[in-house]
C-alpha cells in the first residue's frame, strides 16, 4: 500500500497558497511534490494538495492511504459530506472521480507534527514564490 502525505498552506485566509505531497513504501519516501497555486483560501489548499496527489499517486499504486492533519478534509473525505460552498463542491467532485481510479483509498487525521515533510513542500512553495516576486 502507497501512504500519501500531503498538506496545503496558506497565509491569509485567502492568500498566497502551496501544496507539498510525499509518497512512501515501507516507511521510505520515494518522491515529493510542491507547488504554488495561487491565492486561495486554507481548505482550498487542502483539497488542491489532495487532488494533485490522486492524480500523482494512481502511477505508484491503486491501493493508498492518505494522511493529513487538515481535520475537515479527512472528515468530509470519510464521511462523504455535502459540500456547499461553490468553490469547494467543484474540486470535491473532481476528487471522487479520482477516487474511483483506486482499488483502496484510505483516508487518516494524523497531527501536523507527524506530517511535517508535507507542510515544509507546501509552505517552501509559497516562499520560493514570494522570493521570485521580490
Amino acid at each position: 500500500m502507497l501512504h500519501v502525505h500531503i498538506d496545503g498552506a496558506s497565509r491569509g485566509n485567502p492568500g498566497p497558497s502551496g501544496i507539498g505531497i510525499t509518497f512512501s513504501k515501507d516507511d521510505f519516501i520515494f518522491s515529493s511534490y510542491n507547488e504554488f497555486i495561487g491565492f486561495k483560501t486554507h481548505i482550498q489548499s487542502e483539497y488542491f494538495a489532495l487532488k494533485r496527489a490522486l492524480q500523482t499517486a494512481i502511477f505508484f499504486d491503486n491501493e493508498i492511504t492518505i494522511y493529513s492533519d487538515s481535520k475537515s478534509l479527512i472528515t468530509h473525505r470519510i464521511e462523504k459530506l455535502k459540500i456547499r460552498r461553490k468553490e469547494i463542491k467543484m474540486i470535491t467532485r473532481e476528487v471522487a472521480n479520482l477516487e474511483e481510479r483506486f482499488q483502496t483509498v484510505i483516508y487518516q487525521h494524523i497531527f501536523r507534527k507527524n506530517n511535517l515533510n508535507a507542510d515544509h513542500l507546501a509552505n517552501r512553495a509559497i516562499d520560493e514564490y514570494v522570493k521570485y516576486k521580490k
